[in-house]
């Protein structure tokens, strides 16, 4: 502020020399770049692997007012935004070009393994800056993959607020000025993942609106924005499981409970016993599975179909479909980015908001094998 403040005054001291027009024009464009520098909006990035796959949306952040890094958002993941100490030792090596180009050298490097010691290092090395605090005994986290469950020791970490590029390109720390200008941190080896965002940093910062077409968070809405936005949605009362939050679904006639989950690049992923109960389904010709790797590193396959998709009052003719050979825990599945990305979301405290984006769910999986996971078809199974 001490920046703005000396603009604003050298303004003052010049205008008795310069016309009521020009201060006008002077005032207007001051006040515009106090609002940008300012803005809780924040870009994101969606963007894919070296392999043309894996979408996910990425933020470029400042960790402890001093590294450049990456957050995946990631609202099927509950708790305090995760530092990846596997990313924390690689992060310095991936801070130049594009997100893009960043994001992927940094899953090349994290895929080459990172030792114990050298992760254990990363955390020491935040802590040894002066700016973090750490307790003593940590906490015991319950990562929830897509077809595992690993309980961890969490290093727990107070630092400075994380700061994040908002859409002019400014860092901006979002919480509201009233709340503690600081963050808790968790830490987790993450094999295969940057730092995460999770779904409680989004209830933090309530009410929130991610943009999908125009890639787009906003935190801490104005009450002049929400008002402008809050009647174009259709409203579903907000349910948690796990701190996540969930949302009925009608997929192949059938009700469903899904975890709304941006973490998960697939469409709509359902768990060996809720995909057995569909009724009404598809799938190409000859057919395709791929083989996922969860937040955890386990390793699933899923057999791919398509169906149609009831959201409230908005529907899908058709949305792939991931039968996976495990079940998920507490809920039928997740909807990942896949089906998202078509989705406008609006959360509030009571109530999570939807509304179509003006994107396409996405369909196509070139990056499938032939086959299927051995599991058996879906009685639901006709051709397409």
């Amino acid at each position: 502020m001490i920046e703005e403040s000396l603009i604003i005054l050298l303004l003052i001291l010049t205008l008795k020399k310069i016309s009521l027009l020009t201060g006008i024009i002077c005032f207007i464009v001051v006040s515009v770049y106090i609002r940008n520098k300012f803005s809780t909006t924040i870009k994101f990035h969606m963007v894919k692997d070296e392999n043309d796959m894996n979408e996910a949306i990425i933020l470029e952040a400042i960790l402890n007012e001093k590294y450049n890094t990456l957050f995946m958002l990631d609202t099927g993941y509950a708790g305090p935004p995760v530092l990846s100490s596997s990313y924390l030792h690689i992060q310095h090596k991936c801070s130049y070009g594009s997100v893009l180009q960043r994001y992927r050298k940094s899953l090349k490097l994290i895929r080459k393994g990172i030792s114990e010691d050298d992760r254990n290092n990363s955390i020491n090395k935040l802590i040894m800056d002066g700016k973090c605090q750490s307790f003593t005994s940590g906490c015991t986290m319950k990562l929830v993959g897509i077809g595992s469950v690993v309980e961890q020791q969490a290093d727990m970490l107070l630092c400075p607020m994380i700061s994040f590029k908002n859409s002019f390109g400014f860092y901006v720390k979002t919480k509201n000025s009233q709340k503690v200008d600081a963050d808790v941190l968790v830490s987790n080896p993450l094999p295969t993942s940057v730092n995460i965002l999770t779904c409680d940093y989004l209830m933090h910062s309530l009410p929130v609106l991610i943009d999908m077409k125009n890639e787009l968070l906003t935190l801490n809405m104005t009450n002049l924005h929400l008002l402008s936005e809050e009647g174009t949605f259709i409203h579903i009362p907000l349910k948690t499981i796990g701190g996540a939050p969930v949302i009925p679904i009608v997929l192949g006639g059938v009700e469903l409970e899904v975890t709304v989950d941006t973490g998960a690049p697939g469409p709509v992923c359902l768990g060996k016993n809720s995909a057995s109960k569909l009724e009404k389904c598809w799938k190409s010709k000859n057919s395709k599975k791929i083989l996922q790797k969860g937040v955890n590193g386990e390793k699933i396959c899923s057999d791919i179909y398509y169906s149609s998709l009831t959201i409230s009052n908005i529907h899908f003719d058709s949305v792939g479909v991931f039968s996976n050979n495990k079940n998920v825990e507490d809920v039928d599945g997740y909807i990942g980015l896949g089906v998202l990305r078509s989705l406008n979301l609006l959360f509030l405290p009571n109530s999570i908001g939807i509304k179509k984006s003006g994107l396409d769910p996405r369909q196509s999986f070139n990056f499938a094998s032939n086959g299927d996971c051995g599991e058996g078809t879906l009685t639901c199974l006709t051709k397409k």
